[in-house]
């Protein structure tokens, strides 16, 4: 099973609180984590499991045409978690705090996304639909 991250409850709210994850405004910080631009780097070179055709606001500032509005519920993987197209904006705007098992696994891979092949890439992405189902 995959682990998820970024997934707040303001940007799910049908979903909110099944993941576990704090409200995203309690994890706003003034400063990222040293090594923020490596972990954007991994969040943004992660494969693309589930496209999602739809756009959407910060739910921070209620602003659009960030870059990664545009397919912003998109779910991208590394093959061990699961995290949102738009996570990286999140991130790089409001340096939101991630799960330190997240990082950890970030900072151990060398900040290199694992390659995927067709084949785990369409596993993962029957995985996830299921549990979306639920």
């Amino acid at each position: 099973m995959l682990k998820k991250v970024g997934f707040f409850p303001e940007l799910d709210p049908k979903r909110a609180g099944e993941t576990g994850e704090p409200s995203i405004h309690a994890s706003v910080r003034a400063v990222g984590e040293a090594d923020e631009e490596r972990i954007l780097q991994y969040l943004d070179s992660g494969h693309m499991i589930i496209p999602v055709m739809e756009g959407g606001p910060d739910v921070i500032t209620g602003e659009y045409g960030y870059e990664e509005a545009s397919g912003c519920s998109s779910w991208i993987s590394d093959g061990a978690w699961v995290w949102r197209y738009d996570l990286a904006h999140y991130l790089r705007r409001h340096h939101v705090e991630l799960s330190a098992d997240f990082l950890s696994h970030v900072r151990s891979s060398g900040y290199i996304v694992p390659p995927l092949s067709d084949e785990e890439m369409l596993e993962l992405a029957d995985q996830l639909a299921a549990d979306w189902k639920r």
